[in-house]
């Protein structure tokens, strides 16, 4: 999905139930499509959202942002992970947050673990997933040259 384009993208979501829920330009060579699953009928709360960050004539360094608020859900991206040959490579603590690095073949994989406030002032974990290309020049920050580029 992340090298589809955003009609075989849109199609795709739809049919598992995915709702789009905001389309803009970011700058003169990105565009992101943001969808919801599992909306709610009362509020603006979803149960996971996903944004893919286009980037205009080279679909293969579109990134992929996966908002997942259920620990389950998270167990089961991590368990796809690894069936796709994922294999942890990285992990420390960046401002505040859990982080993993993933990575198979093609992509890398890096998982935020982070700690929220909910609407009723509990403490709850979210998990933030990025995906994008081993070859891409955005993974620029220190983890992910280290996973990318040397391994």
């Amino acid at each position: 999905m992340r090298t589809a384009n955003i009609g075989e993208t849109e199609e795709y979501l739809f049919s598992k139930n995915w709702t789009l829920a905001d389309v803009k330009k970011v700058s003169d060579k990105i565009d992101e499509a943001t969808f919801i699953y599992n909306k709610s009928k009362i509020s603006d709360r979803s149960e996971s959202s996903l944004t893919i960050s286009y980037v205009k004539n080279r679909h293969e360094l579109n990134i992929i942002t996966f908002g997942i608020w259920n620990a389950q859900k998270k167990d089961i991206i991590l368990d796809d992970l690894k069936a796709n040959e994922a294999v942890l490579v990285n992990s420390k603590i960046e401002d505040g947050e859990i982080v993993k690095v993933f990575k198979n073949n093609s992509e890398v994989f890096k998982l935020y673990t982070i700690k929220l406030d909910n609407y009723n002032n509990e403490t709850v974990f979210a998990w933030e997933l990025w995906i994008l290309s081993v070859n891409s020049p955005l993974a620029e920050d220190e983890i992910w040259k280290e996973t990318a580029y040397n391994n």
